[in-house]
């Protein structure tokens, strides 16, 4: 009777198991481990501090960009025999959302414009694991090129990895190591000097840590700071990443002070991050850094209302009070939980025009404008509500047009009600107010030589100080770029 009793017990209890129990502990399915779309994919790149800790001393940030599909194909290493066009398809029919690149530059030698040796990652975010592991087999699989060599030993890393040869055209050696996570595609690239090996174990360790960093995206407090960003179709930025996060201070190219400074001041304000996107409008028509025409976006989370309360009137009062303005005007507007708008001309020596929004929501301070050589007002309206209705829903994913009055700011004229004129400032061509992309795999910045003759005959400028990186075809003279970029005074309170 004991035997039985115990054995209808037992039975009782497996049926309740099966019943209640069993479906607690189901296993997980592998697409329950994707990232979700809005997650915060600038906050999973590497920080100045994570190259520190793996051996790669003083590296800075030369250049980030959240790409869009139009421009991701331009990053494609592999001859895959696909246009462009078939291949924006096919990431199409992937579920490509979005991607996030980082240039790093390594210590410059004297004289040198830029480092020759750099590490860039790019991190690509699909809808699901299997649209990214269809992209990974199309885009990143060694066998669909035949003039790119499999490195061995990289094939360790997330759900898949592997390594190519990656030369450079200018005697450069590299390698690109892809490697696919859930519904991630990383790509880590590397040139260097031929006299100037690569640490191999560094550079795994680092591939680590920015997989591990996938945590970080996943965790970030929502609404993501890099997703309330207003971005225009077919236009790529020079910065757009977190200049503050974390505890992490990342220091940028061109950037002379010590970064601790502005670490030390950022907490002592009780700023908790920093995300700042500044678009270069005008790359290929300037030939002079003093033509540059900026889109500028901050985005500051401080660690209470309180705090950022005051901040937001200590930015007002310095902004007000900034001898480096020949001209200050404020301009009545109303967001948030209080704002303020200013038009301002920099100094006689170095005239140039600059509007903003400053917009406080609690914790948050929005940052907007633009910056150029006519007056940006026009601009400035016309756009300002696009971002504070993406800002105030909690999503700036969707990129947007730009407006007339930005076209026009673009080719240096002035919106006059219904009409366009040339600006006295500019005496460049119309540019017919095209909307297209400018050419995003070759640009072209001027450097400071004030020697520099007048270029050729058809107008371009053959005595431009520029560096070219192959393979993504950018041909850059980094110093007048990277000057506008860091230019701004008062950085604490700037976008």
């Amino acid at each position: 009777m004991g035997r039985t009793s115990f054995a209808v017990r037992m039975v009782t209890a497996f049926v309740l198991f099966c019943s209640v129990l069993a479906p607690l502990i189901t296993v997980t399915p592998a697409t329950a481990r994707d990232v979700p779309a809005e997650v915060d994919l600038a906050a999973i790149s590497l920080t100045t501090a994570d190259l520190d800790a793996a051996g790669f001393g003083r590296y800075m940030i030369g250049a980030s960009e959240m790409n869009d599909i139009e421009y991701f194909p331009y990053w494609t290493e592999l001859e895959i025999g696909l246009s462009i066009e078939e291949q924006i398809q096919a990431l199409e029919d992937f579920g490509f959302l979005r991607a996030h690149s980082v240039f790093y530059f390594g210590p410059r030698d004297p004289g040198e414009t830029i480092s020759r040796s750099q590490i860039v990652t790019t991190i690509a975010l699909y809808e699901d694991s299997d649209g990214a592991e269809a992209a990974y087999d199309l885009f990143e699989d060694a066998s669909n090129s035949p003039s790119n060599t499999e490195l061995r030993g990289w094939d360790d890393f997330g759900d898949r990895s592997q390594g190519l040869n990656e030369d450079a055209s200018d005697g450069r050696s590299g390698m690109m190591i892809s490697v696919l996570l859930d519904n991630l595609v990383f790509r880590f690239y590397t040139y260097f000097p031929e006299d100037e090996h690569i640490d191999e174990d560094a550079f795994a360790d680092l591939i680590d840590v920015a997989l591990e960093r996938t945590e970080i995206g996943r965790e970030a407090e929502q609404p993501a700071l890099s997703n309330l960003v207003l971005r225009f179709d077919g236009l790529w930025a020079w910065r757009d990443l977190y200049m503050w996060r974390d505890g992490v201070m990342n220091r940028y190219v061109n950037q002379t002070e010590d970064v601790e400074y502005y670490a030390e001041e950022a907490e002592s304000v009780g700023e908790t991050e920093h995300f700042s996107m500044g678009t270069l409008l005008n790359a290929e028509e300037t030939a002079d850094n003093s033509e540059f025409v900026w889109q500028r976006v901050g985005l500051r989370r401080y660690e209470d209302e309180d705090a950022a309360e005051t901040r937001f009137a200590e930015m007002l009062d310095s902004l007000a009070n900034d001898e480096g303005f020949e001209a200050f005007d404020l301009v009545d507007v109303d967001f948030g939980d209080e704002s303020f708008s200013y038009d301002a001309i920099w100094s006689e020596s170095y005239p140039y025009h600059e509007s903003y929004v400053y917009a406080r929501y609690g914790e948050i301070i929005l940052i907007f404008g633009f910056e150029a050589p006519v007056p940006t007002r026009d601009a400035l309206d016309s756009i300002i509500d696009a971002q504070i209705d993406c800002f105030e829903d909690g999503d700036c994913l969707d990129r947007i047009p730009l407006t007339r009055e930005v076209i026009a700011l673009i080719d240096g004229d002035v919106v006059v009600d219904d009409a366009t004129v040339e600006s006295d400032e500019d005496d460049s061509d119309d540019q017919d107010g095209e909307t297209e992309s400018r050419d995003k795999g070759n640009i072209t910045f001027p450097s400071n030589d004030d020697d520099a003759d007048d270029g050729d005959a058809d107008g371009r400028d053959t005595s431009l100080d520029t560096f070219t990186s192959e393979p993504y075809d950018f041909s850059v003279g980094f110093d007048a770029a990277f000057r506008g970029l860091s230019s701004q005074p008062q950085l604490a309170i700037s976008p």
